[in-house]
């Protein structure tokens, strides 16, 4: 982590004056994109994929998407909700 810490530190006194200018303006909305893409990429592949093996499952995730993205419900009520919607349900099929 050391490269980019150093680059921001040098890169932080001239930070306005370059964020402004239309090339890197444009640069830094690409590299937005790339590490929105990636982060959607890790999403998916390792966590959705070893997860989500039923209907409920996806509706378990889309509440909890919902609840934190349209409600802004705080993240550990979200996680409550989850784990006693996975959990109840098998504790109480014995």
């Amino acid at each position: 982590f050391l490269p980019g810490f150093l680059l921001i530190a040098g890169l932080l006194p001239w930070w306005h004056v370059v964020s402004r200018a239309a090339p890197a303006h444009h640069a830094i909305a690409g590299m937005n994109a790339a590490v929105v893409g990636l982060l959607v990429a890790a999403l998916y592949t390792p966590v959705f994929t070893s997860s989500v093996f039923t209907p409920r499952d996806m509706g378990i995730v889309f509440a909890a998407w919902s609840l934190l993205g349209l409600w802004r419900t705080p993240p550990i009520v979200v996680l409550g909700g989850c784990l006693a919607a996975t959990v109840v349900p098998a504790w109480l099929a014995g």
